[in-house]
Formats: structure tokens, C-alpha cells, sequence
């Protein structure tokens, strides 16, 4: 299997989402689960797929959904091919997470230990069927 910078950071930010949900350190874990997600999806994209940075920015640009979305589409698209079973739950992991990474990120409301937990368990969730690629 093919290593890549964004399988580095996907593990990275894995380790970092338990490490700080260990700590008490709530907020940034749902910053770290999805990226650890998306970054496995970048990799999927960029070397299991061989799609480029460019063509990936002048095909999203023609698309009405923002960048990470158009991404998403793509490597379900291989996953569905090859494990149609997984792809549905996992897009709806993938949106739950980015649901939860969004209200750490932007949300005024608090981000506690219940919402950090339920970061974990759907990375703990997604993960295992990227990592397949």
C-alpha cells in the first residue's frame, strides 16, 4: 500500500483526537477526527485513485459542492464500487462527524466530553474502512 503525507497526517490527528479526549481537552477532538477522516480521503483521491490537486480543483470548481464534499463523492464512488455494503453507512458517519467538526470549529454552543466521545467513536467507526485503501 502506497504511503502518503496524508496518511501521516490522518494518523497524526487520530492519536491527537484520543490524546485530547483523554485530556479533557474536548474542543479541538472533533477538529482531529474528521481531518483524520478527510486526510484518508485526500489519500484515496490523490494516490489509490491517482487524481491530481489540479484536476480535483478545476472538476470542484464545475461542481456546486464545496471541496471536501466533492472529495468524499469520489472515494465513495471506489468504495461503493468495492464494498457497496460499507459506502452508505460510511457517508453518513462522514456527515455526522463533519456535522460535529463544524460545531467545535464554529459553534457557540459547548463542544463537552459527550459530543468529543461521539467524534471518537464515528472516526473509530470511519477509519477501518479507509485504511482498507
Amino acid at each position: 500500500m502506497v504511503s502518503s503525507k496524508y496518511k501521516s497526517k490522518s494518523e497524526m490527528n487520530e492519536a491527537c483526537a484520543a490524546d485530547l479526549h483523554n485530556r479533557s481537552s474536548f474542543l479541538p477532538v472533533g477538529h482531529c477526527a474528521y481531518y483524520a477522516c478527510f486526510q484518508r480521503i485526500c489519500h484515496i483521491c490523490y494516490h489509490v485513485i491517482g487524481k491530481t490537486k489540479d484536476q480535483i480543483a478545476r472538476e470542484c470548481s464545475q461542481s456546486i459542492q464545496g471541496s471536501h464534499n466533492y472529495q468524499l463523492n469520489i472515494a465513495l464512488g471506489l468504495i461503493a464500487k468495492e464494498h457497496p455494503d460499507e459506502s452508505r453507512d460510511l457517508r453518513n458517519n462522514i456527515m455526522q462527524l463533519k456535522v460535529l467538526r463544524e460545531s467545535a470549529d464554529y459553534g457557540d454552543e459547548n463542544f463537552d466530553s459527550s459530543k468529543s466521545q461521539s467524534s471518537l467513536n464515528l472516526m473509530r467507526e470511519i477509519l477501518p474502512v479507509l485504511k482498507k485503501y
